[in-house]
């Protein structure tokens, strides 16, 4: 059984982890094999620039896509930004990794306003467990932590509030956890198997990218 990162900016070569690598370009493209699923999207911080359209059109996950009230271009040109790339994945019919900071509301908003059924990663979730509770209300939400959500009280608290068959893990940017380290703390503050947490987030993972990608040999 694979470890699964569900999120994360770095290549890294392990044949027992299967990975959601974040994509920069189109250059990028060619790093998908067996082991590396691919997202790309234009994330907030850099909503001043143009998604390239025939990358959001050839990858399995667009992502990470959102808003972000602390760094960034205007608001407006963020909700451009984001709705655009929602309304391709929405078209594509793919799960979308989302990034929100201090944004709850306004993403809400136009998630609701476009209409989404499809599988959405909230990525680094940072809110409260009645946040995780209105979105698994309204969508087909999942929920992934990485090392610095660990630290974090009110993260753990989420981790242990949400269904396990919601959970991923994720490495993100950090260059100081691998995602075996974190699968260790995880089950550790869940009172689970290691094993069995590998298991239930392949599981989640097989089941957040529906028909995105092809099948993994477990």
């Amino acid at each position: 059984m694979y470890y699964v990162d569900a999120h994360t900016h770095r290549l890294v070569t392990d044949d027992e982890v299967v990975s959601l690598v974040n994509i920069e370009n189109r250059s990028d493209l060619p790093l998908r094999d067996e082991r590396h699923v691919l997202s790309y999207g234009i994330h907030p911080w850099y909503a001043d620039k143009e998604p390239d359209e025939e990358v959001l059109d050839t990858v399995s996950v667009i992502g990470e896509i959102g808003l972000d009230k602390v760094k960034g271009p205007s608001m407006e040109r963020q909700k451009q930004v984001f709705k655009r790339q929602l309304y391709v994945a929405k078209r594509r019919q793919v799960p979308v990794v989302i990034h929100c900071v201090r944004s709850w509301q306004e993403v809400c908003s136009i998630l609701s306003e476009i209409g989404l059924t499809m599988p959405l990663l909230f990525h680094g979730y940072s809110s409260s467990p009645q946040m995780a509770d209105d979105l698994l209300a309204h969508y087909n939400a999942y929920f992934s932590f990485s090392t610095r959500e660990m630290t974090r009280k009110k993260s753990v608290e989420v981790m242990k509030h949400i269904p396990i068959t919601r959970l991923l893990i994720e490495t993100d940017d950090s260059e100081e956890s691998s995602v075996r380290q974190l699968y260790a703390k995880v089950a550790e503050i869940l009172n689970i198997q290691e094993e069995e947490l590998k298991r239930v987030c392949w599981e989640n993972f097989e089941t957040f990218l529906i028909k995105s990608t092809q099948p993994f040999d477990k």
